[in-house]
Formats: structure tokens, C-alpha cells, sequence
């Protein structure tokens, strides 16, 4: 998600594109959704499992990070910070649709 702060960044200059640059952009905001997707698919997937697979006192992920969150107001920041961006990007895209719709 490195080239997020390009792709918003741009944001404020949606109404200075052309409805190519805007199909191009709401294709890049999709791109970036779907990455956020896997991202929260990634990070469910490694908080079900365990520190150790061969150790019988393996410590829970899920465990783990609640304790190593605990004094942040949210107990798991990659799976907030991942579903804020994904919001952001499905209002960023209604934007872009609109302005699609008028210059059609």
C-alpha cells in the first residue's frame, strides 16, 4: 500500500482529470480496496495461529497482540488501519463516479 499517498494525494485534483485519468483513478482506488482486503484476510489468517507449532505452550496470536496492543485505544491497529483506508477509498470512488456520470 506504499503508493496510497500518491493516489490520494490526487484526490484533491479530481476535477481537474479527464474521464480517462478518472477511470484509470477509480480503477487504481479498486486496486488499492482489494489490497486492503487481502491485508485483513492476511492478518485474520496469522491471528488464528500461534507462536510455535512445535511447542505444546505456544502463545495465541490473537492473545499476543491483545497484550501487546493493550495501552492503544484500538487492540488491533492493521485491521483497523486496513478497513478505514478500504472506506476511504469506496467514498474516494463514489466521487470519481459521480464526476464520471457527468462527463458521460
Amino acid at each position: 500500500m506504499t503508493d496510497s499517498d500518491d493516489t490520494f494525494g490526487q484526490f484533491d485534483e479530481v476535477t481537474a482529470l479527464g474521464f480517462d485519468e478518472l477511470r484509470a483513478y477509480h480503477d487504481r482506488l479498486e486496486a488499492h480496496r482489494a489490497q486492503c482486503a487481502g491485508v485483513c484476510r492476511d492478518r485474520q489468517e496469522d491471528l488464528g495461529g500461534a507462536t510455535s507449532h512445535d511447542v505444546a505452550v505456544g502463545i495465541t496470536h490473537r492473545s499476543l497482540v491483545e497484550h501487546v496492543y493493550a495501552n492503544l485505544s484500538v487492540t488491533h491497529p492493521v485491521l483497523d488501519t486496513a478497513t478505514r483506508l478500504s472506506g476511504i477509498c469506496t467514498e474516494c470512488q463514489r466521487t470519481v463516479r459521480d464526476h464520471l456520470v457527468r462527463r458521460a
